[in-house]
């Protein structure tokens, strides 16, 4: 049990580091389309690299990975240092690319945990991510205006959870050597294509969607006059907490009835709660907070429920599941903010909440995506593909 708060933990400090960018861009005024390149380029890089750290973690390795990612995100302390568009990517990319090695390697160790709870142990394992996330700007703001424009007091919890991680034994299960060359996890995961395809795909499209929500809410919020608590950092630990809090109990569940129905029905939810709150033509405090919490229960599970349900369905190479379904499917999400920016600069009435409405268009291809794959493959279904 030590293992798994620990890997909570460094998820918590990870994406409480990945929650920065989008409070700060609107802070210091970037232009929408410039700060949508700089994150949809860098994390398109970045997170494509959980393909290669995927498979360094399956040899092993998971451990030296996951310590490796958190060690690349000290980059962000220094983002507030800078105005310059190339340092700022370059920062993000470390990040990007830090996100990459840690997400395979500990969402690997926490598969491997329990083989009866494994959908608890990585819904568990995700709940740390979703909570650093979502407190993560209303602590960049408090921080930043207690030091004076500076953020290396953030270096403290960070350094103090590498030490941790680093002198904690994981259990043999978790961090076992396994001898699987290129060709056998490719061989795996090409045997498993029909299911693992169309969770792919749907990764790829709530990630877009999900990011390009997260970076234009405050632009959103403000947009829709909202109160500047809303605004900035507080609806932010809204949507990002709400997703927090169902992960636990969904985890639970899933491994009871399985995560295709949950998921299925969390979509049709979130769908109501989305269009909901772009059309409300301005939000009162406790509106806005309510909504956004309620968007992200039900909208913020489907991510790590689809690795869970990836992950059951090729037990064999956790790790690789994960990089194909977090970096592979997130380098292509996300350039969701890219998008989102760049629509937005075309579009003179309401410009985020229009852009918003136009990609919310993905929610009836992502419930259509997951309801063609199967909750478990069978060894036939294996056979003939």
């Amino acid at each position: 049990m030590i293992s798994l708060w620990l890997l909570w933990l460094s998820h918590f400090i990870l994406d409480l580091f990945t929650g920065l960018w989008p409070i700060y861009k609107t802070m210091s005024g970037i232009p929408l389309v410039l700060a949508g390149i700089i994150a949809g380029i860098s994390g398109l890089i970045g997170e494509l690299s959980q393909v290669f750290f995927g498979y360094i973690a399956d040899k092993g390795k998971r451990k030296a990975i996951a310590l490796i990612g958190l060690s690349l995100t000290t980059g962000m302390l220094w983002i507030t240092k800078t105005t310059d568009p190339l340092t700022i990517f370059i920062l993000l990319l470390f990040l990007m690319i830090g996100s990459g090695a840690y997400h395979p390697a500990a969402a690997g160790m926490a598969a491997l945990f329990s083989e009866k709870k494994k959908g608890t142990s990585i819904l568990f394992y995700a709940s740390g991510g979703a909570f650093g996330m979502g407190i993560s700007q209303l602590v960049f703001i408090h921080v930043f205006n207690k030091c004076s424009g500076s953020i290396f007091l953030l270096a403290i919890p960070l350094a103090l959870i590498i030490f941790m991680l680093a002198r904690h034994t994981f259990p043999t299960s978790c961090t076992a050597k396994r001898d699987f060359s290129i060709r056998h996890i490719a061989s795996t995961l090409w045997r498993h294509k029909r299911a693992l395809m169309p969770l792919y795909a749907a990764q790829v499209l709530v990630q877009t969607l999900w990011l390009a929500s997260v970076f234009l809410l405050p632009d959103l919020l403000q947009e829709k006059g909202c109160s500047t608590w809303l605004c900035f950092g507080g609806g932010h630990l809204c949507i990002v907490l709400g997703s927090a809090a169902m992960m636990i109990p969904v985890g639970y569940i899933c491994d009871k009835l399985g995560e295709k129905k949950m998921v299925l029905c969390f979509i049709a939810i979130a769908t109501c709660f989305f269009y909901l709150l772009l059309f409300t033509p301005s939000l009162s405090p406790w509106m806005g907070g309510l909504l956004l919490t309620l968007l992200g229960a039900s909208l913020g599970i489907v991510n790590p429920t689809i690795i869970s349900w990836g992950s059951r369905l090729v037990p064999d190479s956790p790790s690789s599941v994960s990089a194909l379904l977090m970096g592979c499917a997130w380098c292509l999400g996300n350039l969701g903010p890219l998008w989102g920016g760049w629509i937005s600069s075309h579009i003179t009435i309401a410009p985020v909440t229009t852009t918003l409405g136009w990609m919310g268009s993905l929610l009836v291809f992502l419930f259509l995506s997951l309801s063609i794959t199967p909750q478990i493959v069978s060894e036939k279904t294996v056979q003939e593909v």
